[in-house]
């Protein structure tokens, strides 16, 4: 195919007639997205309620960590810690402005837009697991005309938008992440509207496309702080591309320009706030990766975004799969670079870079395991959509039929293998965001004990997590560690004592300290049965003459 055939269907007008190949792709696309709304909706109560879940409650609640590990010592059953999550009225007995204390106090890196639309939320349909989950569903959903007015912009035609919202609509990482009670499935919708806007503002060149773009960026930031090395690609391409139009780069400037001022306040409040930043970052900037280990990792979360079959992948499935995706990636990029115009590529490439490279540097040259963390690469999953779209557009448009209707295949298998991981995914307890977590497992167990204990001096997430799905009435004793405050721990042995006796005791994530206290217990008799480990982070030891029952230890994601 020659460059100017395919600078020819790249161009189309928004307005063009879709022409016999077109109906095709309408009917795929519909029918991904009602698969798309299906996998984003089916079950919001189904998964394992994560620890990353339970603190984003907690911040919609307006509960500080701080004050909830000084409570903990006076909580004696499951049903206190269940209230913690789940409390009367729904959204808990504090208000907007105790939800912006608890961030700036504990996590400023979170940006407080969500946090504070889920206080309003669980205020309206409550705080049960899938009321609290169902506000990334809706953001999820919102998402999809943005993918489609995001393809229309970029490649100036309706086709693209329905390539585009096609593959957003089976994405394994968008649907995982419209399944969470995170943030990232509003950020990725907010992303794609920004750009969008930005997009119809170059095309237009009048002040009110720029305002669009500005405000929409603006409320990306509120969403996460992420937002801006994706704006600053954007606003090098505009320079790059548009440097000779001044009026162009003036108006980007002034749009991009007041977001981020409207910014500023919390950029103040992270600034201000940087040791709880990296306190709450502490256990993704412990570890330190080798060269090999960021490249395979980077490359793995790449594929997740094109097939994930969690257990059912061997080992040998998985490098050839992440070979090809790898290969995929790699054609898409060389042939929009060649066959598109650079305001094009680059609007895709530069935000890709400046959101990507970072974090493996910082990774490579100092220590930290931010590769691993799928949610820094949203945008990057983003862009390399659209750089896949570019190609199938440019395609879809050749002369001859069988190249074309070849094309529509491999399409098809694309979208297959991300419908075929939305299917896996969506049977699965748990997904990539939470492998490692077993509560659902250990609960049954626990909750099979006659008269069962829990007791834990690690951090008080875990013994949430567990409260989802334990009896209500299982005595707990808890002297619980902070993970994001900075309370200095008390010692355990002078006030944990267990008003048994008990059938079988639990002893979640204990430290040495608190093995040496069960030892006493078990002597004195205050638990005539046996003691279970439930292991967090491999600190289960033979001490206590028990194997350990489920590991639930996992850097966060």
């Amino acid at each position: 195919m020659s460059s100017t055939s395919a600078q020819a269907g790249l161009h189309a007008l928004p307005g063009q007639r879709l022409g016999i190949f077109g109906k095709p792709i309408v009917a795929i696309a519909i029918l991904a997205i009602t698969l798309g709304t299906f996998f984003r909706c089916y079950h919001l109560d189904w998964k394992v309620y994560n620890g990353d879940e339970v603190y984003s409650s907690l911040r919609m609640l307006g509960d500080a960590e701080a004050s909830l590990v000084r409570e903990a010592p006076r909580l004696h059953e499951v049903r206190a810690l269940w209230a913690i999550l789940h409390p009367t009225p729904p959204a808990g007995a504090n208000g907007p402005v105790a939800v912006l204390r608890g961030l700036a106090r504990e996590e400023p890196q979170q940006a407080p837009l969500y946090f504070e639309l889920g206080h309003i939320w669980v205020g309206l349909f409550g705080n049960s697991v899938a009321a609290i989950r169902s506000i990334s569903a809706v953001a999820g959903l919102l998402g999809l005309p943005c993918a489609f007015w995001f393809g229309i912009e970029l490649y100036g035609s309706r086709r693209a938008g329905w390539i585009a919202v096609a593959l957003f609509a089976v994405s394994p990482v968008q649907v995982a992440y419209a399944q969470q009670a995170r943030e990232y499935a509003l950020w990725s919708t907010l992303l794609l509207a920004s750009g969008a806007a930005t997009l119809r503002a170059l095309r237009l060149d009048k002040a009110r496309p720029w305002w669009l773009a500005g405000s929409l960026l603006a409320i990306a930031l509120y969403v996460d702080p992420l937002t801006l090395p994706v704006a600053a690609g954007w606003a090098a391409s505009v320079l790059l591309t548009r440097w000779s139009e001044r009026a162009v780069v003036t108006r980007c400037a002034a749009a991009f320009g007041g977001a981020l001022l409207l910014f500023l306040p919390w950029l103040f409040v992270i600034f201000v706030n940087l040791r709880a930043v990296q306190h709450s970052l502490g256990s993704v900037l412990k570890a330190k990766l080798t060269v090999l280990e960021i490249a395979r990792t980077f490359a793995g979360s790449l594929k997740l975004n094109f097939i994930d079959l969690g257990n059912f992948s061997s080992s040998a499935f998985g490098i050839v799969s992440t070979a090809v995706v790898l290969v995929v990636i790699s054609y898409a990029l060389v042939f929009v670079v060649r066959h598109e115009s650079r305001r094009k590529w680059l609007f895709l490439l530069l935000p890709m870079l400046l959101s990507t490279l970072p974090f493996m540097l910082e990774d490579l040259l100092f220590s930290g395991q931010r590769v691993r963390q799928v949610r820094y690469f949203i945008p990057c999953y983003l862009f390399v959509d659209y750089l896949i779209v570019g190609v199938l557009v440019a395609q879809s448009r050749i002369p001859s039929g069988l190249r074309v209707w070849s094309w529509y295949a491999a399409f098809c298998v694309l979208l297959l293998s991300r419908v075929m991981s939305c299917t896996v995914s969506s049977g699965a307890l748990t997904g990539w965001s939470a492998e490692w977590d077993n509560s659902i497992a250990v609960a049954r167990v626990v909750n099979g004990s006659r008269k069962p204990l829990l007791v834990s001096d690690h951090y008080l997430l875990y013994a949430l997590v567990l409260a989802n799905y334990l009896r209500p009435d299982i005595k707990v004793v808890l002297r619980p560690r902070c993970y994001l405050c900075d309370l200095v721990p008390e010692s355990v042995t002078g006030g944990m004592l267990p008003r048994g006796p008990f059938s079988d005791a639990f002893a979640l994530g204990p430290s040495p300290e608190l093995q040496r206290l069960i030892r006493i217990w078990s002597a004195r008799g205050d638990v005539r049965g046996t003691y279970r480990c439930i292991n967090v982070r491999r600190n289960c030891t033979s001490r206590l003459n028990v194997e350990p029952l489920f590991d639930l230890g996992s850097t966060r994601r």
